[in-house]
């Protein structure tokens, strides 16, 4: 009988030991789980200043929140291999044709799997002007920016981003309205298909060719993390404390993959077609069947 007691003493200690040790690892694996950004910046001359000044600003981030940057200009290190260890990628004032067809669609890969992509304003550099640049036509990363076509802006002046979505987790810590020094971004058409965060105040500048309504933050729902910034030409945007808090919210906001499972599965049902099967397993050696949906036939 004490040989029992001793071995359920024991075998309760043992267990209790091990429900200890494993909650102090998670708890120790927790602050220690960082938000892995790899950040690419322009080499131009124009946008070069406020790249290299965003360089500090991106290490205060990281220390402070827990992020984990790599930071740099060199458009070699962009592959499916090296992206797949990161959770953001970020498109500092570099544009899609700065990019080489294989960087493209390491990146578009990205994207679509799900993770995280910021893109700051000179990454906003798509539509007519640039068609033929370099002959590298990337239509698919259009249509990611809302199909918003870029045109010239007004020259480097101060004005205000208005904050229209006050409950979305990238605008929900700024204030309603904020002073920036900016290039202003104009587009021959708003977005489409978008969720817009805050507008330009065109009453606070003077714009080269006014939008009326003049979208400078907004995500694309068609994807899981899709957010571009058009703001954020001149240097002195690094020191700006809520400019520094919608890098801080956006980086978060791309890592998280929340219901990423159920977008994607709503993405499969209401696509325009896609190839559903039955087989649990499958055998080399033996037939295969499969059945077509699509939206324009009844047929299987």
């Amino acid at each position: 009988m004490k040989n029992t007691r001793l071995k359920l003493v024991c075998l309760f200690c043992l267990s209790a030991l091990f429900l200890f040790t494993r909650s102090i690892a998670q708890s120790a694996e927790g602050p220690s789980k960082k938000i892995k950004v790899f950040v690419i910046g322009s080499t131009d001359k124009y946008h070069s200043p406020m790249v290299k000044k965003s360089e500090a600003m991106f290490k205060k981030l990281a220390a402070e929140n827990n992020f984990e940057i790599h930071f740099t200009r060199d458009t070699a290190e962009i592959n499916s291999l090296n992206l797949s260890r990161y959770q953001v990628f970020i498109q500092l004032s570099i544009a899609y044709f700065d990019f080489s067809t294989a960087q493209q669609f390491a990146i578009q890969q990205f994207i679509s799997s799900g993770k995280g992509w910021i893109g700051i304003h000179g990454a906003g550099l798509t539509g007519k002007l640039f068609e033929s640049r370099d002959g590298i036509n990337w239509k698919w990363y259009w249509h990611l920016l809302g199909d918003a076509y870029y045109i010239p802006h007004p020259p480097l002046q101060e004005g205000v981003v208005k904050v229209e979505n006050r409950e979305h987790p990238v605008t929900k810590n700024l204030p309603p309205n904020f002073s920036l020094q900016d290039e202003w971004y104009e587009f021959e058409n708003a977005p489409s298909n978008v969720t817009v965060l805050a507008v330009a105040d065109e009453s606070t500048y003077k714009p080269k060719k006014p939008m009326g309504y003049h979208p400078v933050i907004w995500t694309n729902p068609a994807f899981n993390r899709v957010l571009y910034i058009s703001v954020g030409h001149d240097s002195t945007s690094c020191a700006s404390a809520s400019y520094q808090i919608l890098i801080r919210d956006a980086i978060q906001w791309a890592a998280d993959h929340k219901d990423l499972e159920q977008k994607q599965m709503d993405a499969f049902l209401t696509s325009d077609a896609s190839v559903l099967t039955n087989q649990i397993g499958y055998n080399i050696g033996l037939p295969k069947k499969a059945m077509f949906r699509s939206k324009f036939s009844d047929h299987g």
